[in-house]
């Protein structure tokens, strides 16, 4: 992702073609959107040259991103899925990246279905829960305690 996004902000007359219907209907959105085009390659242009901080950033998202596919690992093994971590490991980031589609709300649906055609195998009896299990651990438990830190000096007034 770190290549394609690297590759993808470097080229300033891709971003304009991708902007191109923005123009036609919200001309001052699309104004605002360059300018903030500009604003991102600055501050990412600065950050590439900060090698250490770069390093550092890559390394934290992998070790994230593996402990959040390691948790679905160990959820396919709690529903006895029979997956392996290897299955897990090449069928999830895809399920993911569906998932963060604005089509459904937390991806609800779009990531069962994603499931269903990656791995034919699985039965909706047993992606339903695991996939329901898999949000309440990685999405809704986390904004939940993100939600009570930011609001408990307003919870306790």
């Amino acid at each position: 992702m770190f290549i394609i996004f690297t590759i993808f902000i470097n080229n300033k007359n891709f971003f304009k073609k991708v902007l191109k219907p923005v123009r036609k209907f919200k001309p001052e959105w699309h104004e605002k959107l360059i300018n903030s085009y500009d604003n991102v390659l600055n501050a990412y242009n600065v950050y590439v040259k900060k090698k250490k901080t770069m390093i550092k950033s890559i390394f934290l998202s992998i070790t994230a991103w593996a402990f959040i596919y390691y948790q679905a690992f160990l959820v396919t093994e709690a529903f006895s899925l029979n997956l392996s971590f290897w299955q897990v490991l090449s069928v999830f980031p895809v399920t993911t990246l569906v998932s963060i589609l604005p089509i459904s709300i937390a991806g609800l649906g779009t990531r069962e279905a994603t499931l269903i055609l990656l791995i034919p195998s699985l039965t909706l009896h047993g992606i339903i829960p695991m996939s329901l299990v898999l949000s309440i651990i990685t999405i809704w438990i986390p904004v939940l305690i993100g939600f009570l830190i930011t609001n408990i000096p307003y919870l306790e007034k």
